[in-house]
């Protein structure tokens, strides 16, 4: 018996491709059919010229389709029997249970690779700076990493507060665990108290089930709440117990769930001014200002712009076209500029140039935005050919100043001038070194 099965099931059995069961074939005129029939079924069909009986098994994987099995009869016997229709049922489930382990298997290796990628990326080693406020503050998360302290950065939009909560959850006894960002500003007070708490099924108008919170599903990790300053009154009295208690209730439930969470906020905000006007609670403020960190903003720290904008052109260059070589009188305005969007906004603009990079040719008025001073009276017509010439000699002092590492003999060797000169230029035009 069992020998008949054997070759009952050589013979007679062939796995369908494992494409999509659901696309629609039917539009594509090159479509490869999902069934593949054994060898030996072609040749009796071909000799033949039909078949008995067929069968055609679904293989469900977590109840969806992941592909068939064909089995077909010709000859004599006409149609299948009970025994050999429930073996070919049975092989259908063991063979579905078996895919399923093998993409749970590449589920789980796709997982592990996405957070050792994650670790790398996000890692204090990746956070680009000479600022000594900068290593300060790397050096004080590295010393609370593995506590269970809240940490609030403070600073303006784009300054990289998202990017050291990443680099703390990421560095910290919390990493295999759950990174749960959400935004305060972006989700109005009703949805935010459901996406917080969670909600249970029929505990208002929509709930069509019961659902986890973000408080769950950031369980034995941390949870970054971004834009903390622009929560509701109500919201932060709610905040407030479950980071004290450190237990939650989901909406329309009375059972209350023990979590195990650290809390990571940021805002643009001056939180202890909103303390002070009333539009931000005390005791949330304090509960939340364990370890109170302020980033600076670009503009006072200015000797980090060379740097991440080389940065930005490795991460963010075309491999198919030339980098782009940033000119120094290009920095040299970067650094004269105030930056209002920070590192996001010198980003972007570094991203606009690399789009533009199409020659070597350096042109100034083309490549610059409009917002730079010397690129404004470039393209100023109001402005005299004395003031645009003064504008270029400034340029090449700066040029020649910047590639010469501040040298003045050596800047003044390369531009052909006296030192004298040179010394006298810089004055005229109040050019500084800006290290100093």
């Amino acid at each position: 018996m069992e020998s008949d099965k054997a070759r009952f099931v050589s013979q007679n059995l062939a796995l369908a491709n494992f494409l999509n069961p659901s696309s629609d074939t039917s539009k594509c005129d090159s479509y490869k059919p999902l069934i593949l029939t054994h060898p030996s079924s072609v040749r009796k069909i071909m000799e033949n010229g039909k078949i008995n009986s067929l069968l055609l098994i679904p293989l469900l994987c977590c109840k969806n389709m992941c592909g068939f099995i064909y089995l077909d009869r010709t000859g004599g016997i006409s149609s299948f029997t009970q025994q050999e229709l429930n073996f070919a049922v049975a092989f259908a489930d063991l063979l579905a249970l078996k895919i399923s382990e093998f993409q749970k298997n590449d589920l789980q290796a796709d997982n592990l690779r996405l957070k050792k990628l994650l670790e790398e990326r996000c890692s204090f080693s990746q956070i680009i700076t000479r600022n000594n406020q900068i290593l300060k503050i790397l050096w004080k998360l590295e010393q609370i990493k593995d506590t269970n302290l809240s940490v609030l950065f403070e600073g303006e939009t784009g300054v990289g507060k998202d990017f050291l909560a990443k680099a703390l959850h990421y560095s910290s006894n919390r990493k295999d665990k759950n990174f749960i960002a959400v935004n305060c500003a972006a989700l109005p007070e009703p949805l935010l108290e459901s996406e917080l708490f969670g909600h249970k099924k029929g505990s208002y108008t929509g709930a069509a089930f019961d659902k986890k919170g973000l408080f769950e599903e950031a369980d034995g990790g941390t949870l970054y709440l971004d834009e903390i300053g622009d929560l509701s009154l109500s919201i932060q009295v709610k905040l407030l117990r479950a980071l004290e208690e450190k237990v939650i209730t989901r909406l329309g439930e009375i059972k209350p769930r023990k979590i195990d969470i650290r809390v990571v906020a940021s805002t643009n905000k001056n939180l202890e001014e909103e303390v002070s006007q009333g539009r931000f609670r005390k005791d949330l403020y304090f509960r939340l200002n364990a370890i109170n960190l302020k980033i600076p903003p670009l503009r006072e720290r200015k000797e980090d712009i060379p740097i991440l904008v080389e940065h930005f052109i490795k991460t963010h260059s075309n491999a198919d076209k030339k980098s782009l070589s940033i000119k120094p009188v290009m920095l040299e305005l970067y650094s004269e500029y105030d930056w209002p969007g920070n590192v996001r906004e010198l980003e972007n603009e570094t991203k606009r140039l690399l789009a533009f990079n199409q020659s070597d040719d350096f042109l100034l008025d083309e490549l610059l935005s409009d917002k730079f001073p010397m690129a404004r009276e470039l393209k100023n017509e109001s402005s005299s050919l004395y003031d645009k010439i003064s504008l270029l000699e400034k340029q090449y002092i700066l040029k020649a100043l910047i590639e010469n590492n501040w040298i003045k003999k050596s800047a003044a060797r390369t531009l052909r001038i006296p030192e004298s000169s040179l010394r006298f230029k810089m004055k005229q035009y109040k050019i500084q070194n800006p290290a100093r």
